[in-house]
């Protein structure tokens, strides 16, 4: 009786794996997301690069926009003594916007 039991027990586990193995997915077709033809990877080559030159002159369209309040507000008679946060806060903006250009134009 143990006997028979442990034989179908080795039986079970082929037979079980056997079932899990055909159920997965054909590996040709690769994940989901990954161009298969080279026209398709140039569709999208040109995707992202128009999505970055758009982004890059709104970025860049913002950050002429802050340095010139930024400008206006370090003209003022009392510049030299008082320092605004809100004059912070728009030159780091800037930085921010510039760096995020910067990364994008190197790709």
């Amino acid at each position: 009786m143990r006997r028979i039991f442990l034989v179908l027990c080795f039986l079970a586990v082929p037979v079980g794996a056997g079932r899990a193995f055909w159920q997965l997915p054909d590996p040709v077709d690769g994940p989901p997301g990954v161009p298969k033809t080279p026209s398709e990877s140039r569709r999208r080559v040109s995707a992202l690069v128009r999505d970055d030159l758009r982004r890059n002159r709104k970025d860049v369209a913002e950050i002429l926009m802050l340095a010139e309040s930024l400008m206006a507000d370090m003209s003022g008679d009392d510049a030299a003594l008082i320092v605004h946060v809100n004059s912070i806060r728009s030159a780091e903006r800037i930085e921010k916007l510039a760096k995020d250009v910067k990364g994008r134009l190197k790709r």
